[in-house]
């Protein structure tokens, strides 16, 4: 049985997102709209949820990666696997 947790899908999100906000305003017709600053401080608060759910799922799937070695010899090879992936991305290959 599958054990690993449902990460929120991040495109899902944004296109949910934008759902609402085609939707029209949410606040009373009285009240003047969200100030700059106020939607500034939200979206900046979203970009850094997208970073972390990105990080969060990366690492959940070299955990798994790593967690299906089947002894100590290919648990090393796994980890040399990810360590020249992440030294040739960085480099922009």
């Amino acid at each position: 049985m599958n054990s690993e947790r449902i990460v929120p899908d991040p495109v899902a999100a944004i296109i949910a997102n934008a759902v609402l906000m085609t939707a029209g305003p949410t606040w009373p017709s009285h009240e003047p709209p969200p100030s700059r600053g106020r939607v500034t401080a939200a979206l900046s608060r979203f970009a850094d949820w997208l970073g972390k759910s990105a990080e969060t799922a990366e690492r959940r799937r070299r955990d798994a990666y790593l967690a299906r070695a089947t002894d100590a010899v290919d648990l090393e090879r796994r980890v040399r696997a990810l360590e020249r992936a992440a030294i040739a991305e960085s480099r922009g290959w």
